[in-house]
């Protein structure tokens, strides 16, 4: 075989392994942080292809408190107007709901018009318990997961975000784990595959579910010493 030939194979090889990296490159966004106050908003610029049509968000919430009225936003990209935002993720306390908002521009004749659409996700969030959340985004088409099964699939002409949108960080009562975004979108294999992973937290609550397991020693009869290993806390 013409030795040339290999070497244009091999280099190619390493094009593809390159681009394909680069594509499905995921940004860790937040390893553990607790939004009860201000945190940092994450620049566009150290996004991977911050303005790509295709892209997805997925990040463990755990809901431990609320407040009386009012939607608390999760995270979004530069803004919770349609005149800015991309998209967004809003938690609201009264129902308790967990919604996905983002910005649609419909062109007329005479104008153009920005609206904010929301999504609803689920009108029955669960609270003081870690749920994983999926938003996969493919030009118009929107999949949501909500641990690790699709719940959500829809088509729509959803803004491609600007690639001055930074993410930002609402206040509300929620821890936010593995928080990532990916240049692309994500398959239902992999959505369920990444939930099956855990939070990085107890391994042991995916099987048992939130109890504390209770050992007591005892001799004669009477208690001798006693251990108690809380299992509540994470996936």
């Amino acid at each position: 075989m013409d030795t040339s030939l290999i070497i244009l194979g091999v280099a190619l090889i390493i094009i593809l392994y390159i681009v394909f990296f680069y594509m499905t490159a995921k940004d860790s966004l937040a390893d553990r942080l607790d939004l009860g106050s201000a945190q940092t908003p994450i620049l566009a610029t150290s996004l991977t292809k911050p303005e790509s049509a295709k892209y997805s968000y997925e990040m463990w919430l755990y809901v431990y408190g609320t407040k009386e009225s009012g939607g608390n936003y999760i995270f979004y990209r530069n803004g919770t107007d349609a005149t800015k935002k991309n998209i967004g993720l809003k938690f609201t306390s009264t129902v308790p709901s967990l919604t996905l908002e983002y910005t649609k521009t419909t062109m007329t004749d005479t104008s153009t018009v920005k609206t904010l659409v929301p999504i609803q996700i689920t009108d029955n969030l669960p609270l003081q318990s870690w749920v994983h959340i999926i938003i996969s985004v493919d030009n118009s088409y929107i999949d949501i997961y909500m641990n690790g099964k699709l719940v959500k699939s829809v088509k729509d002409s959803i803004d491609t975000p600007s690639a001055l949108n930074d993410v930002t960080f609402g206040v509300s009562k929620t821890y936010l784990a593995k928080f990532t975004r990916t240049a692309a979108p994500i398959d239902p294999q992999t959505a369920w595959n990444s939930y099956l992973s855990g939070n990085g937290e107890n391994p042991i609550k995916k099987y048992t579910g939130d109890y504390n397991l209770a050992l007591s020693f005892k001799k004669s009869d009477k208690d001798t010493d006693a251990w108690t290993y809380n299992i509540l806390g994470g996936q």
